[in-house]
Parts: C-alpha cells; sequence; structure tokens
C-alpha cells in the first residue's frame, strides 16, 4: 500500500504546477523587460520582443504538450494495467484547467488547447508502451510530426471556451 501514496503525491503536486501557472499572465512586454534586466541589458527588451513573437508558439504551445505528458507519466505509475484510465484522467484534468482559465482575469480557455494537451498525453502513452520498439529514423518522424501538430493548433486556434468572466487573450 504505501508503494501506492508516492506516485498520487507526486500526481497532486504536479497538477497543483499546472494550476498554478494557469492563475497568471506574463504579458509579452513584461516577459520582454524581464529578460532584458537578467540579461544586464545585454540581450534589449524590443530585441527579445521581436524574437519572441517568431517563436512563442513552439514555447508556450509545447508546454501544453511537456506538461500533460509528464501528467499522464505520473498517472501511469499508478494504474499498472492498462493505459486507458491515466489518458482519460489526464485527458479530463487538461479540460478542467482550460476552464479554470476562463475564470482568471485576462485568460482564456480553448479546446484547441485542450487538443494540444492530449496530444502530450497520446505521445507519452505511445512512447511509454512502444518507444522502445522505434528506431531512430521514426524516433525523428515521431518528434517531426509532434512539432507539426504543435505548429497547427498553435496557428489555427478553434472552441474558444466560454464558463468565466475572463477576457479572451492573443498570445
Amino acid at each position: 500500500m504505501a508503494r501506492l501514496r508516492s506516485p498520487w503525491l507526486f500526481v497532486a503536486v504536479w497538477f497543483g504546477l499546472i494550476f498554478l501557472t494557469s492563475n497568471g499572465l506574463v504579458t509579452v512586454a513584461e516577459l520582454s523587460q524581464a529578460v532584458a534586466w537578467i540579461s544586464g541589458g545585454r540581450v534589449p527588451a524590443e530585441g527579445f520582443k521581436q524574437f519572441w513573437l517568431q517563436i512563442w508558439w513552439f514555447v508556450v504551445k509545447g508546454w501544453h504538450v511537456a506538461e500533460f505528458a509528464a501528467l499522464f507519466l505520473l498517472l501511469r505509475l499508478g494504474f499498472k494495467k492498462s493505459i486507458w484510465p491515466p489518458v482519460a484522467i489526464a485527458a479530463l484534468l487538461a479540460l478542467t484547467d482550460e476552464v479554470h482559465q476562463t475564470y482568471i482575469p485576462g485568460r482564456g480557455g480553448r479546446l484547441s488547447d485542450v487538443c494540444l494537451d492530449v496530444v502530450g498525453i497520446l505521445s507519452a502513452a505511445c512512447l511509454a508502451e512502444h518507444g522502445s520498439k522505434l528506431n531512430r529514423g521514426q524516433k525523428v518522424l515521431f518528434a517531426l510530426a509532434l512539432i507539426g501538430l504543435i505548429y497547427v493548433f498553435a496557428m489555427f486556434p478553434f472552441g474558444q471556451l466560454s464558463f468565466g468572466s475572463a477576457s479572451q487573450t492573443g498570445l
């Protein structure tokens, strides 16, 4: 019984961190100023802003994939016989997180972000079950397909959720 407590604690802490990061909003201007300050001015705020506007989709939307892939892997520790309960629980938590964001001023929730979370969940499930059977070329194709999915969901968002009173956001 003591062996099952540990995975659930990690699941709770990890989802708690996801929930906490969903409570905030950092604007491009705030991020650019922070990078300029941290770099001691070696990275000008305007230069970083231009850079960020080109790569934001990979960092922000890629984080959706990574955080829910990790959540699935933690949930998987508690379910040894089947991958489907952790897939379903992680997907439900992804939807819950997006609905939660609709109540945060300046934030919004989108079904396309839930889809990105599910891409992370299913990617982790596939790799956990079959990753050792893939050759190098298949792993590269898998990674490229994942990047392509991140790009598509970032550039073509859909399904604005409207449960809370928060306003729609841009980036």
